[in-house]
């Protein structure tokens, strides 16, 4: 029984011993597993918070981008021209949202000495989905540069005749239309008729032309050259029409403001051109370029419009229309009763105001306000971007 009992007590010994190292070795592998779990997870986590970063840190950067972009595309001439009057003043556009989820904001400064071209720097931050993600800055010096379309007088033609009947005005005398003083307030006479022929010209009463001079002979005007306008031309502005008159005949009484909402300016109906009337009211900057494509005759009743007007073929306008702008003509401009033109004329062929009074008065205000609001102005980066991120 002695004998038996000690072997008894080697195997029991012998048994605990395996049994610890087992533990041991069982605890080990466990402590190894969680920490390796431990690093995986970590790891996983951090490659996690690193590709939404970066993911985030891309749609700020693209943010940026398409802020830069949209702003260069659509340009809103008339709106920074007066919201920055004077060299050094801004405009907050503040956040505009992007169809993914990420947002731009935008500064506008105006950085020239108040003479010449204008200049500005342009300041967008982007930020992605996340608002407490990273943003991306970018920086730009834009040269702003208006269409040079050459308006030399109230009246400007390349063939054809011009005639003016009793009653009948052109005035190149720069002068603001009513209610417009506060806009402009550098006026510069020109000419009342630049035409290339002079035994083309019939003005029966002296006083129904006047200006700086009355008549100006241009001998190098032709049909076409009229609207040659440098880098620009007649199908680049037609390319640019928001507006097409559907008719060969429209109702002068129907051409009105559209307002929706009763307090904004609804521009979808293509008889509204703008309220050149009140021009603090909701339509009263908006200039469309509206296009005929063949003749036109504005007739019936009292009506305003403004803008860039370009007809393909004849222009006949009478009762009381007034519109504000410059107005273009393919073909031949007739005008009666007491319609009138406020702005500035072209035309390839001849131009008669017949019996009534009509009357076409010179106007740079309105045909700056006109070449501005219908965003005729080309933007360009001047040097390179600069951009860098910032959280």
């Amino acid at each position: 029984m002695q004998h038996l009992r000690v072997e008894h007590r080697n195997d029991a010994s012998r048994s605990t011993g395996e049994g610890g190292f087992v533990l041991l070795a069982t605890l080990f592998l466990i402590l190894m597993l969680s920490a390796g779990a431990v690093f995986f997870v970590n790891a996983a986590r951090d490659e996690q918070m690193m590709g939404r970063s970066m993911r985030e840190s891309g749609r700020a950067f693209y943010a940026a981008e398409a802020g830069v972009n949209y702003m260069v595309g659509t340009w809103a001439a008339l709106e920074y021209d007066t919201a920055t009057a004077s060299p050094g003043d801004s405009i907050d556009l503040g956040w505009t949202d992007l169809d993914y989820g990420a947002r731009f904001h935008a500064l506008l400064r105006r950085t020239d000495g108040g003479t010449g071209r204008r200049m500005y720097s342009l300041r967008i931050i982007g930020e992605g989905t996340r608002r407490d993600g990273g943003r991306s800055v970018r920086t730009m010096d834009l040269m702003a540069t208006p269409w040079d379309l050459d308006i030399r007088s109230a009246v400007e033609g390349g063939s054809e005749r011009f005639e003016a009947a009793d009653g009948a005005l052109v005035s190149g005398l720069d002068l603001n239309p009513p209610g417009w003083d506060p806009l402009c307030d550098v006026l510069e006479d020109r000419p009342g008729v630049v035409w290339p022929d002079p035994d083309s010209t019939d003005v029966r009463d002296a006083a129904d032309v006047i200006g700086a001079p009355p008549i100006d002979i241009d001998l190098t005007n032709t049909a076409t050259n009229v609207f040659d306008w440098g880098d620009q031309d007649i199908d680049d502005l037609i390319a640019l029409a928001n507006i097409t008159i559907p008719s060969p005949n429209a109702v002068a009484g129907q051409i009105k403001p559209h307002l929706t909402g009763g307090a904004t300016c609804w521009t979808e109906p293509w008889k509204n051109w703008g309220d050149p009337e009140n021009p603090s009211a909701p339509c009263g900057d908006y200039f469309p370029i509206i296009h005929r494509a063949g003749d036109l005759t504005i007739r019936n009743g009292q009506g305003v419009g403004q803008g860039v007007l370009i007809v393909d073929g004849d222009l006949h306008i009478e009762d009381d229309f007034e519109f504000h702008g410059l107005v273009i003509v393919r073909g031949e401009l007739t005008m009666q009763d007491i319609a009138k033109i406020h702005g500035a004329v072209i035309t390839s062929e001849g131009v008669l105001l017949d019996s009534g009074d009509p009357e076409i008065q010179y106007s740079s205000c309105v045909v700056e306000r006109a070449i501005l609001g219908a965003g005729l102005y080309s933007v360009h980066p001047v040097g390179g971007r600069a951009w860098h991120q910032s959280r």
